[in-house]
């Protein structure tokens, strides 16, 4: 019989396993602990079968029963500390093989009737939550952790060096918002914040070509974080490149969601307040920057006239000042935000605003009156070209090239030259997110799952056509 590569490299190890007394060490570590963490899998199997086998003493031969009741002795004394905890980790021997990846060695102890996988190392954590290093997702609140991968060349992931990811990394988040023990009402609340320190969740995160910014709960100011490229302001306070995500300072109010386009940012507090910051060389800021308010130096202003920079948060007024913003999207551009009822818009004129101007920048925020009227606008999406809605109907609008069109899904979910029997009750259902990108590309997440993508550059959008290449690129069957 071949014997498996993991009994094989068991080896030396096996044979001092075998050879170890039944008396616990001075860690509380059994013999069950060190075949366990071996691999021993010969071992193991070797009590498990004398262990059945001294079940049928009854049946053999006075000389068979000593040499069985020798060995079943034996196997007592190993399975005695079978569910065992050792004292530096507070794991059984089952814990130990599925930490150490030992597969045949937990199947193995799993077999036994002595077993009792439902032990519990630490609150909510079973063995089955040991195959990955650090916190489970089982003992994480929800929507407490970010990750992060791709190419760090403009320092936006989030992590303190330089290097790329090939694997989603967790992010750190500043002290501030890794949760405080202290106001824990148990100690199991304080275990749980031990194993999962950011205890705050996080309610979204964006990302551009040179930085990305995190809103945390609006608990309080500061739950804005920004990390990235920071010449030009686009992180707020300072032109500084932050590796890790730090607070943007400076907001009145908590902020309940952000944009960010490739040199400002967007944010709108629980208010209903637009306050911007970054780089305004297309009026994408909503207001004409005062170098004295900018919070940047004179001779900085003077070297970059043609593309202004106001590092200070600061609120955009103008049609925005009575209405109560609940969105915002944003492109290399220009910026839009949302009411309930209302689209405004404001930054370069490249037939993406939504209404004809007299000059290439609209400084001031506008209204949108290209849109059907009675609307309750859901999200936006901004592109370089295009400015996306979607309505609390499930219909979806670009505005681009000067016109606004509505976007057809394509309905087909069954192939051609068939047909399928459909209630006149039951409708397409509508889209329910809306996304974008800085390559000039919209997409949309519709409620059967399936996901669209176009593109809206001019060669796609054209004045008084549809868009024609749409293309569904996930479906839901």
């Amino acid at each position: 019989m071949l014997r498996s590569t993991e009994d094989k490299e068991a080896g030396r190890r096996g044979r001092k396993a075998r050879k170890t007394r039944a008396e616990s060490d001075i860690h509380n570590r059994n013999p069950a602990h060190y075949a366990a963490s071996w691999g021993c899998t010969g071992v193991l199997r070797a009590v498990r079968r004398t262990a059945q086998r001294s079940l049928e003493l009854n049946a053999k031969t006075a000389s068979k029963k000593d040499r069985a009741h020798v060995a079943g002795s034996v196997a007592s004394l190993f399975l005695a500390g079978i569910n065992g905890r050792d004292e530096e980790s507070g794991w059984t021997p089952l814990h130990r093989a599925l930490y150490y990846g030992r597969i045949r060695s937990a199947i193995e102890l799993l077999q036994l009737d002595e077993i009792d996988p439902t032990l519990k190392v630490r609150p909510m954590c079973r063995h089955h939550a040991l195959h990955g290093e650090g916190a489970s997702a089982s003992t994480c609140p929800p929507r407490t952790t970010l990750y992060t991968w791709g190419s760090n060349a403009n320092y936006l992931l989030g992590h303190a060096d330089q290097g790329d990811r090939l694997r989603p990394d967790r992010v750190s988040l500043p002290f501030a918002w890794m949760g405080d023990a202290s106001a824990s009402s148990s100690a199991h609340d304080r275990k749980q914040q031990h194993l999962c320190p950011n205890a705050q969740p996080i309610v979204m995160a964006a990302m551009s070509k040179l930085h990305m910014l995190v809103v945390m709960a609006p608990t309080g100011t500061g739950n804005l974080l920004t990390c990235g490229f920071g010449h030009g302001g686009r992180l707020g306070n300072s032109e500084s490149t932050r590796f890790t995500l730090e607070p943007v300072h400076g907001l009145p109010h908590a902020v309940q969601t952000a944009a960010c386009g490739r040199d400002h940012t967007v944010a709108i507090t629980v208010k209903g307040e637009v306050y911007t910051f970054g780089g305004n060389r297309w009026g994408q800021l909503g207001y004409a920057i005062v170098p004295e308010e900018a919070g940047r130096s004179g001779v900085a202003h003077e070297r970059d006239k043609e593309n202004p920079v106001q590092l200070e948060p600061k609120r955009v007024l103008g049609a925005l000042r009575s209405q109560r913003v609940i969105g915002c999207s944003a492109s290399t551009w220009h910026t839009a935000v949302y009411t309930r009822d209302a689209l405004y818009t404001f930054g370069r004129d490249m037939g993406q605003l939504g209404y004809e101007t007299t000059s290439e920048c609209q400084v001031q925020p506008r209204c949108v009156s290209q849109l059907p009227p009675q609307q309750t606008i859901v999200q936006v999406a901004a592109t370089e070209m295009a400015t996306t809605c979607l309505m609390a109907s499930g219909e979806v609008y670009a505005l681009a090239q000067g016109r606004c069109q509505r976007i057809t899904l394509p309905s087909h979910r069954i192939p051609q030259g068939m047909s399928a029997y459909q209630p006149s009750s039951v409708r397409e259902p509508g889209v329910v997110r809306l996304a974008s990108d800085t390559e000039g590309h919209a997409g949309a997440l519709t409620a059967w799952g399936d996901i669209f993508l176009w593109s809206t550059d001019p060669g796609a959008v054209s004045a008084g056509k549809r868009v024609r290449s749409i293309r569904r690129i996930w479906s839901s069957r």
